[in-house]
């Protein structure tokens, strides 16, 4: 989910409406690292004739981020901890603004089931999603990681058909899958056609 999806939430007494124009605005140069979490924060506060401290909507942007991915977390984690033990090496590119994304995936215990090098975070990269750039670099650090590897052994599962198709086209493997309409046996079932023995 973009941090935009969230905003409402944390601006409740502005028009939505127009805190997610903003938010949308500020998402854009946020998640290829041309801007922080601050530079977020104030490009919205500004849209909104707003002086608050920006400062106070992030530790709120935070909690809302965590209290959203922590109904979800224990479910992911055992799906997860069930790939690992199969051996199956896991790697994630996020688009996200790496202050946000660290703090989530610390919180949530993540960094035990990722190889930190295969976390491609997209504002430290520069690129994000659908960027064909972001999957060279991923594909680049799996190379590293092992020298084997091709990215026909990569099954990317994206919510987004954009992304999907870029995954695809870098040679990847892909599953469009929404978790937002789309329940967990579907994911499961995705896999197993994909040749993931769950």
């Amino acid at each position: 989910a973009l941090p935009s999806d969230f905003v409402p939430e944390i601006f409740p007494d502005q028009d939505p409406n127009l805190v997610i124009q903003f938010a949308k605005q500020a998402w854009q140069p946020c998640k290829v690292g041309d801007s922080d979490a601050e530079q977020f924060f104030r490009h919205i506060l500004l849209g909104i004739g707003s002086d608050d401290n920006w400062q106070s909507y992030d530790v709120r942007h935070r909690q809302v981020l965590k209290s959203w991915l922590g109904e979800r977390s224990e479910r992911i984690c055992q799906l997860l901890t069930q790939l690992r033990n199969q051996d199956i090496v896991l790697g994630v590119i996020s688009n996200h603004c790496s202050s946000w994304f660290w703090d989530i995936f610390d919180t949530y215990g993540y960094t035990d089931l990722f190889p930190r090098d295969l976390v491609v975070v997209s504002d430290s990269v520069k690129c994000a999603k659908p960027d064909p750039k972001i999957f060279d670099v991923f594909l680049s650090r799996l190379r590293q990681f092992d020298a084997s590897a091709v990215p026909s052994d990569c099954i990317f599962i994206d919510d987004k058909v954009a992304n999907v198709q870029a995954a695809q086209d870098s040679g990847m493997r892909a599953i469009h899958y929404n978790g937002e309409i789309e329940n967990e046996e579907s994911l499961y079932d995705k896999l197993k056609l994909a040749g993931i023995p769950l």
